[in-house]
């Protein structure tokens, strides 16, 4: 089992709905941010590049409630696909503390886009390289 790359963030006051909880809305915004920071960190593809990928799918299964702390949250990233032109990445919305409660996870499916086109593309060897390194394909465990 591969380790994820580990992304940390802080919740605002702003994130919160009527019910003090994070809004659902604020976990795909935490999802995009891991995203970002991952495909920037363990990936090393350039942030301020227009965006090679394109969100295709994403399901989100909200496990337990949210509530603003002042304390930081953690986004767990791992790939656990990786096809010719998509992958998928699963992030967890969790406590960073080991025995911490799992709030969210957060599958997407990504395909590798060709903006002048305005098609899908073969992801490339770079691509392909840095994501591999975070593959953990469930199949792989059972």
């Amino acid at each position: 089992m591969v380790s994820p790359f580990r992304f940390l963030l802080q919740s605002r006051w702003g994130d919160m709905d009527a019910l003090h909880h994070v809004n659902n809305v604020r976990y795909v915004e935490y999802a995009q941010e891991a995203r970002i920071a991952f495909f920037a960190r363990a990936v090393g593809l350039d942030p301020d590049d227009r965006s090679p990928f394109v969100v295709v799918r994403q399901e989100i299964d909200y496990l337990l409630p949210l509530v603003h702390r002042d304390g930081q949250v953690a986004v767990d990233v791992v790939v656990t696909h990786l096809g010719n032109r998509s992958f998928t990445l699963v992030q967890t919305i969790r406590d960073p503390e080991p025995d911490g409660s799992t709030y969210a996870r957060v599958v997407t499916v990504l395909v590798g886009f060709d903006p002048v086109a305005e098609s899908s593309r073969p992801l490339e060897d770079v691509e392909r390289t840095g994501l591999t390194a975070l593959l953990d394909e469930p199949d792989a465990r059972a």
